[in-house]
């Protein structure tokens, strides 16, 4: 358990750190550690056997608190580069940093090489810098370090770029690291694995319980546009196999006929402004609503080019995310807010005969969600297109059932996003709450010893 005791304090003479405990030091990097570069290679040099490496890719998909478990990471490359270089070879007690990113946040995330065990021998891959110890082997203090912001804030005043923020090793060479005694890094490494270990723990159940939540509303919302409200009605074939059985009233019919519109937005990228009407892109479509607030601004004269070429949706509109990594993400209108939407977005406009909350449940579910999948099988690019759209397959059933099924729907999908909403919470908290225990660990804030 920690103690809440202070460290008598002094004052390091570095803007970023501020004051650290009077028996800490302040040095340049540069003089704990030596920089190398990683292998010359690129994407097809990698191999499915061979000699580990870990590239910047790799640290930048798993990054989590800087000390990172091997296997999660490694890729292979072919053995003959042990025989034309030894140069990026790294050894427990190294790091591995990732010298490009595509955000200023990645900008410092890096692997810390605790264990080779059967990762050994282990390669810095492409687009990497290593950083090898002049002075001790036991560095996971500084793998906490270097994943604070404070620490990393040093990299992000002096890194360069626009779409790609590039880290070199002059800019290494300029940053500062607080040096702890020996025994004290040891124990707040130690005192750290534990603390973060259990966040994380806790955080990874929070996460598993979201997808189960996500599960069961995806088998309510199923089991409610193929089966009814009714146990006791009557069913038959719907002759689809993923759809199953129907009750005997309902219809099996192709989407187009549940629309009396289907098309998407802007094949062109207006010049975004301060101030103008909302862009609609797929990261604004998430649910019932639009949260403008979120979204790009064009200006009057793009908003109205758009607006007549039919990228403007209106109130009962349902959206669905067709190009990109969300692919299949359905939203709802619920207001007649000027906007315009992206080409990666579609409309569909429903039937008089079509309550809108139905359509976009059935958007959601699996009657639709699966052929979405099937039909993006094997491209390179996650995508739908409408000319597939308008075909895919899906089930109708009287008015009055379908306003029925939306308003259970709305209220059962409702309560279950309200839990997931509270799990996320947490989890954010969580995570805010380990990024403070680690600056105040390794900064001399909290002592642990």
């Amino acid at each position: 358990m920690s103690q809440r005791l202070h460290y008598d304090m002094k004052d390091s003479g570095v803007e970023w750190i501020g004051e650290i405990p009077r028996e800490w030091d302040v040095e340049r990097l540069k003089s704990l550690f030596s920089f190398g570069k990683g292998l010359p290679i690129t994407k097809d040099d990698l191999v499915e056997e061979g000699i580990s490496v870990i590239s910047y890719g790799q640290i930048h998909a798993k990054f989590n608190t800087g000390v990172e478990v091997l296997p999660q990471l490694i890729r292979y490359v072919n053995a003959n580069w042990l025989e034309s270089t030894t140069h990026s070879l790294v050894s427990e007690g190294d790091f591995i940093f990732a010298d490009t990113s595509e955000d200023m946040e990645g900008c410092g995330n890096c692997v810390y090489i605790d264990s080779l065990g059967s990762a050994s021998p282990l390669f810095a891959g492409y687009h990497t810098i290593t950083f090898k110890s002049k002075k001790s082997k036991h560095n996971k203090y500084f793998a906490y370090l270097f994943k604070s912001d404070v620490w990393r804030s040093q990299l992000r005043s002096r890194v360069s770029g626009v779409k790609l923020f590039s880290i070199s090793r002059k800019i290494l060479n300029l940053t500062t690291v607080i040096i702890p005694p020996l025994p004290e890094q040891a124990a707040i490494a130690a005192y750290l694995d534990d603390k973060c270990a259990a966040i994380d723990g806790i955080i990874a159940e929070a996460k598993a319980t979201i997808e189960d939540y996500k599960a069961w509303k995806a088998s309510v919302i199923f089991e409610a546009v193929t089966k009814g409200l009714n146990p006791q009605a009557e069913m038959k074939d719907s002759g689809v196999e993923w759809i199953g059985e129907i009750p005997r009233e309902w219809n099996v019919c192709k989407l187009k006929w549940l629309c009396d519109r289907i098309t998407d937005g802007s094949h062109f990228s207006p010049e975004t402004v301060d101030e103008g009407y909302p862009y609609i892109t797929a990261g604004n479509v998430a649910g019932i609503g639009l949260d403008y607030s979120t979204a790009k601004k064009v200006s009057l004269k793009d908003f109205e080019e758009l607006q007549k070429a039919g990228c403007r949706p209106l109130k009962g509109d349902i959206l669905l995310v067709k190009d990109g990594a969300t692919t299949g993400r359905v939203g709802l209108m619920v207001d007649n807010e000027p906007c315009v939407i992206l080409s990666s977005v579609a409309i569909l406009r429903p039937t008089l005969k079509v309550n809108s909350h139905y359509l976009m449940y059935l958007l959601m579910s699996e009657v639709l969600q699966f052929q979405i999948r099937k039909s993006m099988a094997g491209s390179a690019m996650p995508r739908t297109t409408l000319s597939k759209l308008v075909d895919y397959v899906t089930v109708i059933c009287p008015l009055h059932e379908q306003e029925d099924i939306a308003t259970y729907l709305d209220e059962k999908c409702g309560a279950i996003d309200a839990i997931i909403a509270e799990k996320e919470a947490l989890i954010a908290e969580l995570e805010a709450y380990k990024k403070s225990l680690i600056f105040e660990t390794v900064t001399g804030k909290r002592r642990v010893c």
